[in-house]
């Protein structure tokens, strides 16, 4: 019953436009999903008070640069939140309850509670998708998403203050290549974005460690947000596959196919629709 109500609660609030979706109960339901001991509105309070705090340490007439950097302070130092650098594929690093808890995280956890304790301490940071790693950003004057922020935080190492070349610097350091590095890569990212790509992480670790039912349940939640995510329909098919729910399965394959996919997916995901029609006859 309990979990039903939360989804319900999730899928009103994916609904919401954009900016209007409330991100930090967006990733709140989330975690309240997957642990029955989540108080939603709790766990919101508590990020609530923590901005009150960082407010209380801010000056009024400092700068943003100045602004963020209390908050990490306040994050990082005193409250001790860091990077999980030991157990990173831990499912509990999606959690926000469980990163402010055991003060580890992952860097989009952590970014989105520098987000919410930055909102209510009156220090606009935002969201910034970059790849394989998440950041935050930082304007110097109005949010205008139009451009890319002015500065940037990493939540694994938030006490430095980055410029687009440190950003640049740290693309290379995992893995890309200068010439692939694009500005791009530094936009802020909207609520709806940061909490599929929560989900998304979530879905990875799910189904890796062999937790597919948990997985497909993230699947869904994500669908949510964007129902025209086609990958999305062709992993929980195939998910629905290995847990022998043909029918399912079959839906999701079958709907994969009306989103336009390339032609080497298309073959795929035909074939495997052969295979299902056929395991379905033999059922009948």
């Amino acid at each position: 019953m309990r979990k039903s109500i939360l989804r319900e609660q999730f899928s009103r609030l994916a609904l919401e436009h954009d900016e209007a979706l409330d991100l930090t109960r967006g990733a709140a339901l989330i975690a309240a999903e997957e642990d029955d001991g989540v108080d939603v509105d709790a766990l919101i309070d508590e990020l609530n008070a923590m901005g009150a705090e960082v407010r209380a340490r801010k000056k009024d007439t400092t700068r943003a640069d100045e602004d963020v950097v209390v908050l990490a302070d306040y994050l990082h130092r005193h409250i001790g939140l860091a990077g999980n650098k030991t157990s990173y594929y831990d499912p509990k690093n999606s959690f926000i309850h469980e990163v402010l808890a055991r003060k580890k995280g992952i860097p989009i956890s952590l970014a989105v509670i520098y987000m919410a304790v930055g909102r209510a301490a009156g220090i606009p940071v935002v969201g910034v998708a970059f790849p394989a790693h998440f950041l935050l950003g930082v304007y110097v004057g109005p949010i205008e998403r139009s451009r890319i922020p002015d500065l940037f935080v990493d939540p694994f190492a938030p006490m430095k203050l980055m410029r687009v070349d440190d950003c640049r610097d740290l693309f290379v350091s995992l893995g890309g290549s200068k010439a692939a590095f694009r500005p791009g890569h530094l936009a802020a990212a909207t609520h709806r974005q940061i909490l599929t790509r929560m989900l998304t992480n979530l879905k990875m670790v799910y189904a890796k460690t062999g937790a597919l039912e948990r997985a497909i349940s993230v699947i869904d939640r994500i669908l949510l947000l964007n129902h025209k995510a086609g990958t999305e329909y062709r992993d929980r098919g195939a998910l629905h596959m290995q847990l022998d729910l043909y029918s399912l399965a079959l839906d999701d394959f079958t709907r994969y196919l009306t989103l336009d996919p390339a032609p080497e997916e298309r073959a795929t995901v035909v074939q495997a629709i052969a295979e299902l029609e056929e395991r379905i006859a033999m059922l009948h």
